[in-house]
């Protein structure tokens, strides 16, 4: 894995030397192809897409691509982030040729979003629960639940501009779980089946990849993480009606308080820009 590192950071060089102006050269077309397999699947995949927004550039494109791609998703920090990976800090991959011991976490997901409300950019409610298989002890049922900030709606609208937030909300809600700290130890190398609504942004957390910067940037974090932390992760689509997380994404928690559920930490992934 260095010596295919090492091989290359020249191109990677060149890469950020010709980035003020101008597409792709030869060398660049296979740093942003090649890199999708060094980087051992999802992990790190989600890092090419301002190497591969920069190779199909043309000379029409000019100041505007220019700007996108030094003001939201730097294309040098890009290839900083997935050169440190690969130099050293690619977290190990484990391959299970046995089936777990313990049953599989059961999380969902969803999120909820109304352009006709909030002051300027809508507003969107976020929210997961986890049902959590404990050896010798009783099921943790936990949830979380967040009325999106602005700062992060601007944040999105930024990256890119769209007129519904929906798939970057559902990515967002997708991703959650790992990075909430009351349950991440009991995440550590389990199985986790994970079911969410909207086939968007399944598709973009299953493949670790997506050509709009801002899902890019969610769904790097929580390859990532995901990762470290030795999940075996399946995400399998269930239509809204029968979503667990439905309810809570709109703000109703009456059943799961019923139910004695534990409120935890809802923490937003990181999508301010590649980080390891």
């Amino acid at each position: 894995m260095k010596g295919c590192a090492a091989a290359f950071a020249a191109s990677m060089a060149e890469v950020v030397a010709g980035t003020a102006k101008g597409p792709f050269s030869i060398a660049h077309v296979e740093v942003s192809s090649k890199l999708r397999w060094v980087t051992m699947g999802p992990v790190g995949r989600a890092a090419t897409q301002p190497m591969r927004a920069r190779q199909y550039a043309t000379e029409s494109d000019g100041e505007e691509l220019d700007w996108a791609i030094s003001t939201c998703v730097p294309l040098s920090t890009a290839i900083d982030f997935t050169l440190k990976l690969l130099m050293g800090n690619l977290p190990d991959v484990v391959f299970k040729g046995i089936d777990s011991v313990l049953p599989p976490i059961m999380v969902w997901s969803d999120a909820s979003w109304h352009p006709e409300q909030g002051p300027l950019i809508g507003a969107g409610r976020v929210a997961f629960i986890a049902f959590i298989p404990q050896p010798g002890r009783r099921p943790r049922l936990v949830f979380a639940e967040s009325l999106v900030p602005a700062s992060v709606l601007t944040r999105i609208t930024v990256l890119r501009e769209q007129q519904n937030l929906i798939c970057p909300l559902e990515e967002i809600a997708l991703a959650a779980p790992y990075f909430c700290p009351e349950i991440a130890c009991d995440l550590v190398g389990r199985d986790v089946l994970h079911f969410a609504d909207n086939t968007a942004a399944n598709g973009v957390a299953i493949k670790g990849y997506s050509a709009a910067p801002d899902l890019a940037l969610i769904i790097s974090s929580m390859q990532l993480r995901i990762a470290r932390q030795g999940i075996r992760l399946w995400i399998q689509f269930v239509p809204s009606k029968l979503n667990l997380a439905d309810a809570p994404s709109r703000g109703d928690f009456s059943h799961l308080l019923g139910l004695h559920a534990e409120r935890v930490s809802f923490v937003f992934p990181s999508f301010d820009g590649w980080s390891d």
